[in-house]
């Protein structure tokens, strides 16, 4: 039990740190498009 736990929590853990590195990535290449648009 307690290793399923640990896995649990670990998996959270990864979860948790992708997702705003997602979002991250979908921020910047929004402002990247922004200022291509305004460049261009």
């Amino acid at each position: 039990d307690l290793a399923n736990t640990l896995i649990l929590f670990h998996d959270y853990d990864i979860v948790a740190t992708a997702i705003p590195i997602a979002e991250l990535l979908v921020y910047s290449r929004a402002v990247l498009q922004t200022v291509h648009v305004i460049l261009y």
